[in-house]
């Protein structure tokens, strides 16, 4: 685990009361109402402000909140940072998927109608989904053209469990106020997106949540995210190609095949010469002025 994010740890008792010297029965019950006491203290104290994670329905939870920008901004502008600093090559990388993906996802949500309003916030929370990432060791991520091994598979899958602790440790070093009931309802949009965008139908996802569970917006996400993945270091793969890719019998059963082709048609089929260049010349060095942006809002980052 990357050094400045430690992931919290939850504490017990470190001792036990020799049992040779104490009625057992009586110091049992002392000692285990102690323990349940003690954790319970040490939990609330881990997870207040983070809220749980569960499926729930995206195009209910973000028509039920006030986005604020101003605050919002101050924590995705530390968090790339944070990005930038992590490493020159993979941070470069990484911040440009993440950016890409978060511009192609809003895309999508347009054409399906989903207000402006709306789209912003599922944008700026989509585009933080990778971030637990800058908390594991860089070699697990280094970019490279080998297939990577199994273990190291498993490896980087924990990182959704660790976009949390990233995020809640940032805002507590820039001292931001994020406790009104609006900005915890964005908050946890953000978490969720880091915590569920690798969930698939077949419950093959870090988190196993079952296929009926991912509503629309979620399974959108996972398409997106999974094409943008498939840029390989060195390969200038074009956006029909990479669709082909996940459309690979391997993938069966994980995504959704009509909204595939739904995405396929916003992002290849109508798009224009300049939104379906390659991901690669856009950049793993990335340069925002020659991303697309819709037309109804000119984002800045």
């Amino acid at each position: 685990m990357s050094a400045k994010f430690k992931k919290k740890q939850r504490f017990f008792l470190p001792f036990s009361f020799p049992k040779m010297i104490y009625p057992r029965i009586l110091f049992k019950g002392i000692l285990s109402s102690f323990e349940v006491g003690l954790k319970s203290m040490m939990d609330m104290r881990v997870d207040n402000f983070e809220p749980e994670i569960a499926p729930m329905d995206l195009v209910v939870h973000v028509a039920s909140y006030t986005y604020n920008a101003e605050k919002f901004e101050k924590l995705e502008n530390a968090l790339f940072q944070n990005i930038r600093d992590y490493d020159v090559e993979y941070g470069d990388y990484l911040e440009s998927h993440l950016k890409r993906t978060a511009e192609q996802l809003a895309r999508v949500l347009n054409a399906k109608g989903f207000t402006d309003e709306d789209v912003i916030k599922i944008q700026r929370a989509f585009m933080l989904h990778d971030i637990g990432k800058i908390a594991q060791d860089i070699n697990l991520w280094r970019l490279s053209s080998e297939k990577p091994s199994e273990d190291t598979k498993r490896q980087r899958s924990e990182h959704v469990h660790l976009a949390r602790t990233v995020i809640s440790q940032t805002i507590d070093e820039l001292e931001l106020d994020l406790s009104s009931p609006d900005d915890v309802k964005h908050l946890n949009l953000i978490y969720y997106f880091g915590m569920a965008h690798h969930e698939r139908l077949n419950r093959k996802g870090p988190l196993g949540w079952p296929g009926d569970d991912l509503d629309m917006v979620l399974r959108i996400a996972t398409i997106i995210d999974e094409i943008d993945g498939k840029i390989k270091v060195g390969k200038n793969l074009s956006m029909a190609q990479l669709f082909q890719a996940i459309k690979d019998p391997k993938h069966d059963g994980q995504f959704d095949l009509k909204l595939i082709d739904f995405c396929e048609t916003v992002l290849v089929k109508n798009a224009s010469p300049a939104q379906i260049i390659s991901p690669l010349l856009i950049g793993l060095h990335f340069n925002p002025t020659l991303i697309i942006l819709p037309p109804w809002k000119n984002l800045q980052f």
